[in-house]
């Protein structure tokens, strides 16, 4: 049996764990810098291309998943073992990368494997961490709001990771007597990266207490009727992968998958030169343009619980189409500052990306709700493989359309035909999800509190 105040102590330790994974998350998202700095040493853009690609294709690895958690018959101590792995798989790389640590052909591949295997595990944890907490927190009524204050410690955290990095980054621009070689550039880096990770393997210690899922269906004598106490199925290859096929609604969703990964992939390099040329090397436009990421997160933060309630309320469905379409003018945004030439239209592109917070706090529940009393990991690994598959698809479509097209400074018109094409892909997304399979929603008159997420009692 669970109480109400053993819950309470599971979500604090949840949204503990949330911050600490934030800010060791933002610190090893530094890899970006890293991997340029090495690829200029090595004068290597198929290096680049790789890099891009790899994570994707060892995504496809997650159709393994649900069987691997069905032996080790623990979705916690996989999701420990996969963030250790994560966190493992990321210091070698790091270590590699060193200077005079390995030979340059062995360094090129060592980071090619140990940045894919990280990647691999990064994505395996999600989907037994998500599968776990829907175990833990079988209340569905208030399921999205708890994933909205979640989400808001999370984007707290990166939030304080990015203001400390962007401001060494901007203050190192600002310097001109402050120049590295590349060398001492990729020995800098590395300690961050090493740093990052410490924390990112010490968020989960938030999580030690809390139980497995098995373990407290076993202690549990009687759930809710809304309550859904999933068991991972032991399935065999391919046909575990596609059981959720069969669900309505889940069609639809890959679907929009599909969709939503191949054009944020082929939108994201012509992104970047946009940015990298309208902003070009002015410390005042890139410190203007680090606040402004700084407060879109702080603003997802800050809506998150309140937008997890609309959800709960209403329907998880209405929120990600709302979210999904509103997002989709941040492209059209990136098509205007392309076409004018001014910097200043992409900060309310920015803007328009605060409503990607419906689409966190919703789509994890909308999720759980398909699978029913089903296990949710079948459903999660096909997501993520369709995902991957989605966004390799997008990354070389996206490389041959910039091969095509030439550099931006050479043809303005392509590229703002190309965001504009990636606005109405994404307009499009949104009307594949009003297609999807409504769960429906409490449609109470008062937005839950947060003294009431998930606190049901199991003596009832």
């Amino acid at each position: 049996m669970t109480t109400i105040s053993q819950r309470h102590r599971w979500r604090r330790a949840l949204y503990w764990n949330a911050a600490v994974w934030g800010i060791g998350g933002a610190w090893t998202s530094i890899f970006t810098i890293l991997f340029m700095t090495f690829a200029r040493a090595m004068h290597s853009g198929v290096f680049i291309s790789l890099l891009f690609l790899a994570p994707f294709v060892a995504r496809l690895l997650c159709w393994k998943v649900p069987d691997v958690v069905a032996r080790a018959r623990s979705k916690k101590w996989f999701y420990f073992g996969a963030i250790w792995l994560q966190a493992l798989s990321y210091a070698l790389l790091a270590c590699c990368i060193l200077p005079g640590f390995l030979s340059r052909q062995s360094a090129y591949w060592a980071v090619i494997i140990f940045w894919s295997l990280g990647a691999f595990f990064a994505s395996a944890a999600s989907i037994a961490y998500l599968s776990w907490m829907g175990s833990i927190f079988p209340c569905r009524k208030t399921f999205s709001r708890m994933w909205g204050v979640q989400e808001r410690y999370k984007t707290y955290g990166e939030s304080a990771a990015l203001v400390l990095s962007s401001g060494a980054t901007i203050w190192a621009m600002c310097r001109n007597d402050w120049k590295l070689e590349p060398r001492d550039e990729i020995l800098l880096a590395s300690l961050i990266i090493v740093s990052g990770i410490v924390v990112l393997a010490f968020s989960v210690f938030f999580l030690w207490r809390m139980p497995d899922s098995r373990v407290l269906a076993a202690q549990t004598s009687k759930v809710e009727d809304d309550a859904v106490v999933m068991t991972p199925r032991r399935g065999v290859g391919i046909g575990n992968l596609l059981r959720p096929l069969g669900t309505p609604g889940v069609v639809t969703l890959l679907l929009y998958c599909a969709l939503f990964s191949a054009v944020t992939q082929m939108e994201q390099a012509p992104r970047s030169i946009l940015t990298h040329v309208l902003l070009g090397g002015s410390c005042g436009l890139y410190l203007f343009n680090s606040i402004s990421k700084i407060l879109m997160s702080f603003a997802q933060g800050a809506l998150g619980p309140f937008v997890g309630g609309y959800a709960d309320r209403f329907g998880t469905l209405p929120v990600m189409i709302a979210a999904q379409a509103i997002t989709a003018f941040g492209a059209l945004f990136y098509a205007i500052a392309c076409a004018s030439g001014a910097w200043f239209w992409m900060i309310f592109a920015q803007w328009m990306w605060i409503a990607y917070i419906g689409l966190n706090v919703s789509l994890p529940k909308y999720q759980l709700e398909l699978s029913g009393r089903e296990d949710a990991m079948a459903l999660l690994s096909l997501y993520s493989v369709v995902s991957a598959l989605a966004s390799i698809f997008g990354c070389v479509f996206g490389a041959l359309l910039l091969q095509w097209g030439g550099k931006l400074s050479e043809n303005f018109l392509f590229y703002t035909v190309l965001f504009c094409v990636a606005f109405v892909v994404r307009l499009l997304c949104a009307l594949v999800l009003s297609f999807g399979q409504d769960t429906g929603g409490t449609q109470r008159r008062k937005i839950p509190k947060r003294k009431d997420v998930c606190a049901y009692s199991d003596s009832a």
